[in-house]
This record gives C-alpha cells, structure tokens and sequence, in this order.
C-alpha cells in the first residue's frame, strides 16, 4: 500500500520562492489520511470488492455442492457394476478432456513456429482451427494466402500511386522508416515499392 500519490508541497516549504516546486511524495496510507472522505471512498471500494469476490465464492461452491449432491444421487441409485462403469466413463472423459487441452497447446506452439517461419504476425493464432493436426495447417495454409494476397494488393495500389485503406494517414515513408521494418519480406515490398528512394 505503498503506492506514491503526488500532491503540491506544503505552502510553507516553498510560499514566497516565486519558482517551481517539485511534487512531494505522498504514501497512500498518507493519501488517506489527509482526507477522511479518501478512507471513507477506499473503504466503499473494499467492501464491494469483498462483497463481489463473496458472492462469486458462495455461486461456486453451491455449484460444486449441487453437483456432488447430484452425483451422489446417481451413485446411490446404481449397483456396483453400474458404480464402476460410471466411474470409469467418468476417468475417460476426464482424460479425453486433458488430452484434446494439451493436443491445442501442442499444435498452438508449433503454429507459432510456423507463423513465424512464414514471417507472419502472431495475432493470426486467434483465427487457426487447433482441432487436430490437419485443421490446423490447413487453416494456416488459409491464412497465409490471404494475408499474402493482402500484403500484394497492398503493393500494387502503393506502386499505383495510391494509397490502399488502413494504410496510415496517406504520408510517403521515407528510406529509413522502409530500412526500420523488422520483416524482411515486408521490407523488400517497400523498398520494390519505393525504388525511387534507393535508385
């Protein structure tokens, strides 16, 4: 709670200098003692925030508990065969559940490699098919043709002379911004765009 709160000094460290005084740090346990109505607002904002966090807790653990109670229910119902199949439905699940989360993380990872292999943006991940190994090259396959397709039309207007939509604000680059662009591939379409710059 030590967070720095900045406030002008006092009138009597710096009245009658006629210069610039600098801020004076403040603590927060300072902040909100120099003014009740700050403790008071701080204190507000505490109990709301506990009193969320509460009732998220207690929905959860009624949640958990009807569903114990349910299961419960079930189990009491069934003789030791049908005990035990339901169990091991429920371990299969369970593990068919863990498989496919680290199936998705595996093919995530690699997607990343390839996307940066391929000198392609990473924000592309959030539109890949992770459902299995196909799917996923598959889509990136997708992407990456029509991002290449893009970044094309993209060159072709600029060499037009005009400027393609959401390219900026219509201003040439100059030779060091084109010489600044981390991807190469994107570099060499700016610098073939703007030969005149480097010829």
């Amino acid at each position: 709670m030590k967070r720095l709160f900045y406030t002008l000094m006092d009138a009597d460290t710096g009245a009658g200098t006629g210069g610039q005084t600098e801020p004076k740090p403040m603590t927060f346990d300072e902040f909100l003692k120099s003014d009740p109505a700050h403790q008071a607002e701080f204190d507000r904002r505490t109990t709301k925030a506990l009193t969320t966090a509460r009732g998220n807790w207690e929905q959860e653990a009624e949640e958990r508990v009807n569903a114990a109670r349910t299961e419960a229910e079930k189990l009491a119902k069934m003789n030791a065969e049908q005990k035990a199949e339901h169990e091991r439905q429920k371990r299969e699940e369970e593990l068919t559940r863990r498989e496919a989360e680290l199936n998705r993380r595996e093919l995530r990872a690699g997607a990343t490699q390839t996307l940066n292999d391929k000198g392609l943006p990473l924000e592309l991940l959030d539109v890949l098919d992770f459902s299995d190994a196909e799917a996923c090259s598959a889509s990136i396959d997708k992407v990456e043709k029509a991002f290449s397709a893009a970044v094309q039309l993209g060159v072709e207007s600029r060499m037009k002379g005009t400027t393609p939509k959401g390219a900026g604000n219509g201003t040439a680059m100059t030779k060091a911004e084109i010489m600044n662009e981390p991807n190469y591939q994107k570099r060499q379409a700016l610098i073939e765009a703007h030969k005149e710059l480097f010829f």
